[in-house]
């Protein structure tokens, strides 16, 4: 598969009302953040589990700060997965650690909603066919640590 020069394809874009940051959801460059200053933007995560994001669509950000985002695709960047359906979503719960759930064998999702006022972990994706598909997340403690 050939790589060809890549464009911006901003497909999210946030502003964090407390910080004045903006924050863009590349497809090709995956999350990148501008300061209220303006300037280039500078990249904020452009790999999940040491792999390079494929299709970064959307992201949303929490009133207490923790940004969540979403990976995409099946057929971008083919060179980098054997799994043709493998998804990739990128967690930052309030609490200050990451989870990377991997969904495999799913149609594309297309929405990451926002935590409720209570901070609830995410549990809903929406797929293109407008489908709800429930995502569990549990978070248990070994050795003192979450």
């Amino acid at each position: 598969m050939e790589v060809k020069t890549r464009c911006s394809r901003r497909l999210g874009l946030r502003f964090d009302r407390k910080s004045g940051d903006l924050y863009i959801a590349d497809s090709y460059y995956g999350l990148l953040v501008v300061g209220p200053e303006g300037g280039l933007a500078s990249p904020l995560a452009t790999r999940v589990d040491r792999k390079p994001t494929l299709f970064t669509n959307d992201l949303d950000i929490h009133n207490n700060g923790s940004i969540f985002f979403a990976d995409t695709s099946k057929n971008k960047l083919g060179e980098f997965i054997h799994n043709p359906w493998l998804r990739s979503i990128n967690f930052q719960m309030p609490i200050p650690m990451r989870y990377l759930a991997r969904l495999v064998g799913l149609r594309m999702y297309s929405m990451v909603p926002l935590l409720n006022d209570k901070g609830d972990i995410l549990d809903v994706l929406e797929d293109k066919k407008g489908l709800v598909l429930k995502l569990v997340c549990e978070v248990k403690e070994a050795n003192g640590k979450l």
